[in-house]
This record gives C-alpha cells, sequence and structure tokens, in this order.
C-alpha cells in the first residue's frame, strides 16, 4: 500500500506597501486621538480657570468698590488689610464664607466714629440691619445692600485692643464700654455673600 502523502498548506503572509501603511496609519491616527485628547483637556482645564479668574476679579473688584464707597477720609489710618475676590468657605461650615477685612487706626471717640462710619455707609447705598454682640468689645454694626451685600464694622476701644495684642491688663468692662474713649481701632468687613454670620 503506497502512503498517502498530503501537502500541508502554509499560509504566506507578505507585507506588502499597503500592509505597512496600514500599521503606520493606525500608529499615527493613535497618536493624533492621544494628542487631541490632551490638547481638549488642556483647553478645558484652561478655559474653566480663566472663567473662575473672571470671576474672582469681578468680585475683588466689587468689594473693592464697596470700600471706595465709603470714602474714607485721611483720619483713617490702615493697619492691615485682607481683600480677596475668591469665595473663601469655612473649613467647619462650608455654607459660609469669610469676608474681606481692613483694619484702621483713628484718633477720636468711639461713639464719634460709629457715627460717621454710619452715616458713610448709609450714604453709599447699605441699610442698618441690626448690632451683633451688643455692649460688649466686640459690639459690631451690620449694614446690607439691597443686593444682599453685608459691611460689618467693629469700633473698638484701643485699650482693649492693646491689651490683646500687647498683652497689657484688660480694661474694665465699664471702660470697655465708654463711647468717649480715644484711639479707636476700626475693622470693616465686607461680605458679598448672605452667609458670614
Amino acid at each position: 500500500m503506497k502512503k498517502k502523502t498530503r501537502k500541508q498548506t502554509r499560509k504566506h503572509i507578505t507585507h506588502t506597501d499597503t500592509h505597512i501603511w496600514l500599521k503606520k496609519g493606525l500608529f499615527i491616527y493613535a497618536v493624533i486621538v492621544f494628542l487631541a485628547f490632551v490638547l481638549i483637556s488642556l483647553s478645558t482645564y484652561a478655559l474653566v480657570n480663566t472663567i473662575q479668574h473672571q470671576r474672582n476679579q469681578a468680585r475683588l473688584d466689587r468689594i473693592n468698590e464697596i470700600y471706595s464707597s465709603l470714602d474714607l477720609d485721611g483720619s483713617y489710618r490702615m493697619a492691615r488689610s485682607d481683600v480677596f475676590g475668591d469665595k473663601r468657605v469655612y473649613t467647619w461650615d462650608e455654607d459660609r464664607s469669610y469676608s474681606s477685612s481692613i483694619e484702621y487706626g483713628r484718633n477720636a471717640s468711639v461713639d464719634a466714629t460709629r457715627s460717621d462710619l454710619r452715616s458713610r455707609i448709609l450714604a453709599a447705598g447699605f441699610e442698618e440691619v441690626g448690632v451683633e454682640y451688643e455692649g460688649s468689645a466686640n459690639e459690631q454694626q451690620h449694614y446690607k445692600s439691597n443686593d444682599d451685600e453685608y459691611i460689618r464694622v467693629q469700633v473698638a476701644n484701643s485699650e482693649w485692643y492693646n491689651s490683646l495684642l500687647y498683652g497689657t491688663e484688660l480694661p474694665s468692662p465699664e471702660e470697655l464700654q465708654r463711647g468717649d474713649a480715644s484711639p479707636v481701632y476700626v475693622t470693616i468687613k465686607v461680605n458679598l455673600d448672605n452667609n458670614n454670620e
């Protein structure tokens, strides 16, 4: 009996120019897709940052406008400024945000300074909405605009402030409540969000 030999058929794959071009084309396509993804991501990131920056700048401009509208004269000597446009929330209460703040020294009495600031703030278009911590060294007058922007003012006897700053003896409660005490330390806070207090 004769052995039957079977021819094994082998597939022969040849790489033509078309095959090589297709492989290169797939690689180039993958690179283009990757680069497009990176460019879109970077563009989106830049756009979001630009929008946020413009929003923060608009808030900062408005806060500065409010401070300027008070038209404080040279008797208010700036001691410290912390004015910012970005919305900074409290870490322990994300529903509340910090106020911008400017602190001044003034060689006038507590009562005279409160009265002067009150007339300036009312002239700037704000209305009185209340007093917090009344009768204490931390007494604050609160003012609000029609756009729910807030100004909070604290006028403190400088002896009280000095006791905090330098560790000197704290004045008696009677001394702290004297309206004719001078000079004074003034803190004016501005918040565009109705959520600070």
